[in-house]
């Protein structure tokens, strides 16, 4: 799987808001429950979907502080100390 920069998140959301846009002015000119304002939003649907499973992917990529202290105390002493309070 690709990985997504900064850049590319930000280009989708770029998009899904011009999507957002174009459901909008869809759904005033066709009608709300309209096949083409239906079509349009179930895409702009997925384009969230895809948005929050990239952010969803950035953050269990990206250690917490807390993962990173704990990592850095194992290194240094090693497992034969138990870590209270830090799993």
């Amino acid at each position: 799987m690709e990985i997504m920069t900064e850049y590319q998140i930000g280009d989708l959301r770029d998009y899904i808001s011009e999507k957002r846009s174009e459901m909008i002015a869809t759904a005033t000119i066709e009608g709300f429950t309209s096949e083409e304002t239906i079509k349009v939003s179930q895409e702009l649907d997925e384009l969230i979907n895809q948005y929050h499973r990239l952010v969803q992917n950035k953050k269990r990529e990206t250690p917490s502080f807390h993962q990173y202290i704990k990592q850095t105390l194992l290194f240094f002493y090693g497992s034969r100390f138990k870590l209270h309070n830090l799993s």
